[in-house]
C-alpha cells in the first residue's frame, strides 16, 4: 500500500485554566515566647481541555485550615504542634494531616531537633483530567537534625525517613495502589574564615528510594533519583578590583532509565553515567551615576561535559535518542542596578 504524502491528522489541544486563591493567617502571642498560629485558604480551579473530539474538564473547590502553636518548655527547649485539614470538592475526601517537631539549644551556636509530619497531595492535572475517582497520595515524614551556626562557619546534617502511600499507578487502570520509601542523609558545611576574601561551601546527600507508581511493576528506584550527589562552591573577593569570583562543581552518580530491551525483572536496571559539571560566574561591583551597580557573567558546564539524564528508545526497540540539556552550555550576561539602596551582595548571593 502506498503511503507516501500521507499525513496523520493533525493533534488539536484547547486548554484554559483559571484559578482564584484567599489566604489569611492569624497569631498571637501566648506568654513571653510561645505563639499560636491559625491560618486558612481556599482555592476554586476550573480547567477545560479538549484533545481533538474528546472533552476533559473538571472543576475543583479546595479548602484548608491549620493550627500551630510553638511553644517553648524551658528557654532551651521549644516545640511546634500543629494540624492541617484540606478537603477538595473534586476528590470528595477531607483528610486531616498531623505535624510536630521538637528543637533542643544545646549552647548559644548548636541545637538539635527531631520532626514529625503527615503530608496530602492530591494527583496532578495531567491524570485528574481523565479519572475522578483518585484520592490523595500521602507521606509520612521523620527526620532527625543537628547544625552549629556561628558568625563564619555553619555546619548541618539531617537524617530522614519517607513513607509513601497511596501513589498513583496507571496500569492496568488508574488507581492509588502506588507505595514507597526514602530514606537518607544530607550534609552542609560553610567557611568564611579558612581563606582571606573567600567564602565556601559543600554539601552531600544520600538518597535510598524506591517506588511502586504509575506503569512500575514492582518497587524500584525511580528515574529521577540519584543515589550520590556533591556540590563544591567557591567564592573570592577581590577589594582592589571590586571583582567577585565563583565557581560551582556538581557530581552526581548516574540514574536510571528504562530499557524495553531488558526482561520485566530488570525492569529499571540501566544507569547513565556519573554527572560532572562545572560553573564559573564573575560579578563586577560599580557605580553607575548614582546607582549601585553589578555586572554578571555566568557560563554553565564550561568543561563541556556530555550531560545525560536519560535514554528514550524507538517503538522498534532498536534506536534510541539521550535526554539531556537543549545545549551543552548556558551563557548569561547581565547588569543590576539598584538606586538608593545598595543590594549588589544580594546580586552575588544569587549566583
Amino acid at each position: 500500500m502506498d503511503t507516501l504524502g500521507k499525513l496523520p491528522e493533525p493533534t488539536r489541544i484547547r486548554t484554559r485554566q483559571d484559578l482564584s486563591q484567599f489566604r489569611a493567617v492569624l497569631s498571637k502571642s501566648l506568654g513571653k515566647f510561645s505563639v499560636l498560629r491559625l491560618g486558612s485558604e481556599y482555592q476554586y480551579s476550573t480547567e477545560a481541555s479538549q484533545f481533538n473530539q474528546f472533552p476533559a474538564d473538571f472543576v475543583d473547590s479546595y479548602t484548608a485550615s491549620f493550627a500551630e502553636a510553638d511553644v517553648y518548655f524551658t528557654p532551651r527547649f521549644v516545640g511546634r504542634l500543629g494540624a492541617r485539614y484540606e478537603y477538595s470538592s473534586l476528590l470528595r475526601s477531607p483528610n486531616v494531616a498531623p505535624r510536630a517537631s521538637l528543637a533542643y539549644k544545646l549552647d548559644a551556636k548548636s541545637q538539635v531537633a527531631v520532626a514529625f509530619g503527615e503530608f496530602y497531595q492530591k494527583p496532578e492535572q495531567q491524570y485528574l483530567r481523565f479519572e475522578h475517582n483518585l484520592g490523595y497520595m500521602r507521606a509520612t515524614h521523620y527526620i532527625a537534625s543537628y547544625q552549629h551556626i556561628s558568625q563564619f562557619r555553619v555546619f548541618r546534617t539531617e537524617f530522614f525517613y519517607k513513607q509513601y502511600h497511596d501513589l498513583i499507578k496507571t496500569v492496568p487502570y488508574y488507581n492509588n495502589n502506588g507505595k514507597g520509601y526514602a530514606k537518607g542523609a544530607e550534609l552542609f558545611w560553610r567557611d568564611k574564615k579558612l581563606i582571606k576574601n573567600a567564602d565556601y561551601w559543600i554539601s552531600y546527600s544520600w538518597l535510598d528510594t524506591k517506588r511502586d507508581h504509575l506503569n512500575y511493576p514492582y518497587e524500584v528506584r525511580p528515574d529521577f533519583a540519584a543515589e550520590h550527589t556533591a556540590t563544591l562552591v567557591y567564592k573570592h573577593f577581590i577589594p582592589d578590583w571590586m571583582l567577585n569570583l565563583g565557581a560551582t562543581y556538581t557530581f552526581a552518580t548516574g540514574r536510571p532509565y528504562y530499557n524495553p530491551n531488558r526482561p520485566a525483572n530488570e525492569f529499571m536496571t540501566d544507569r547513565t553515567r556519573n554527572l560532572n559539571t562545572l560553573g564559573v560566574n564573575i560579578n563586577y561591583l560599580t557605580t553607575v551615576g548614582k546607582a549601585f551597580t553589578v555586572f554578571v557573567f555566568t557560563m554553565t558546564n564550561v568543561i563541556g561535559n556530555e550531560q545525560q539524564y536519560g535514554w528514550r528508545y524507538s517503538s522498534d526497540k532498536l534506536r534510541r535518542s539521550m535526554v539531556g540539556p537543549m545545549a551543552p552550555r548556558f551563557f548569561y550576561l547581565g547588569m543590576f542596578m539598584s538606586f538608593g539602596v545598595d543590594r549588589r551582595q544580594e546580586v552575588i548571593d544569587r549566583q
